[in-house]
């Protein structure tokens, strides 16, 4: 049904880990990616396939079929990680800076806030140096995101993965003024009310679709593959009632104007 296809956000080595059989989605020729790793180890594993695929699957257009991410995850925040990652903003070996933000989905990631505080202000402080955009995961603490606002409209962009929020939240951060980018996967395809409504209400140039591959499953599957993003299209397409050739140009323009 789509002829390019882009999935703002999945993890590429465990994809890998899952089944090197799933490479076999890069074959389509339609598909651009971002993938984001938390381990110099994981990052390195990441960079030496990204490469090889880029090389091996050319775009038409000369871009990267994967744009790589690395970041200091709010979940496990490993502040010694800050020097690599400058390095690799130095070196331009990545695209954005992510996953960052904030998570007290649980008291256990609760109790690391300070950590994760201290975390988010090196990805800020990286990003505006480098102007490069941030991932942003976060979990029951949007008010972290408001009381930074003012320095993260700084930002060249961001982007909200899985937003978790309500549309009101969302139109909120347009709101303080952030170049805001916000991405939904299986959660509208759950039946998620939050994200069916940012979904169908967002101004389409805020918004872009992800697979989170290989976490974010449905019912009974064992992982997700970056393909499926082809079903989050067509339910985004459902919702918003668009023209389907505007959207995935939309889809693709909003891609490459946060990564490219």
């Amino acid at each position: 049904m789509f002829s390019k296809i882009c999935d703002a956000h999945f993890h590429l080595i465990p994809l890998l880990e899952k089944s090197k059989e799933e490479m076999n989605f890069l074959k389509s020729g339609k598909i651009r990616l971002c993938s984001c790793a938390h381990s110099v180890s994981e990052f390195l594993m990441q960079e030496k396939f990204s490469l090889e695929i880029n090389e091996a699957e050319k775009n038409p257009e000369g871009k990267k079929i994967i744009v790589q991410g690395f970041g200091l995850h709010p979940q496990m925040p490993v502040l010694e990680n800050a020097v690599f990652l400058e390095k690799l903003l130095a070196e331009k070996r990545v695209s954005c800076i992510g996953e960052t933000g904030f998570d007290f989905f649980t008291p256990e990631f609760k109790a690391d806030e300070k950590r994760q505080t201290e975390a988010f202000e090196i990805c800020l402080e990286l990003g505006r140096k480098f102007n490069v955009p941030l991932i942003i995961h976060n979990r029951k603490a949007l008010d972290k995101i408001f009381y930074f606002s003012s320095e993260l409209k700084k930002l060249k962009a961001l982007l909200f993965h899985g937003f978790p929020f309500s549309y009101e939240e969302a139109s909120a951060v347009l709101k303080k003024g952030m170049n805001a980018y916000f991405s939904f996967g299986k959660s509208i395809l759950r039946g998620n009310k939050k994200s069916i409504s940012c979904v169908k209400n967002l101004p389409l140039e805020n918004l872009l679709l992800e697979t989170d591959s290989p976490f974010m499953t449905l019912k009974n599957q064992e992982y997700t593959v970056p393909l499926e993003v082809e079903n989050v299209y067509s339910e985004a397409l459902k919702l918003r009632n668009e023209n389907s050739v505007m959207f995935e140009k939309a889809m693709e323009n909003n891609f490459s104007n946060l990564y490219d």
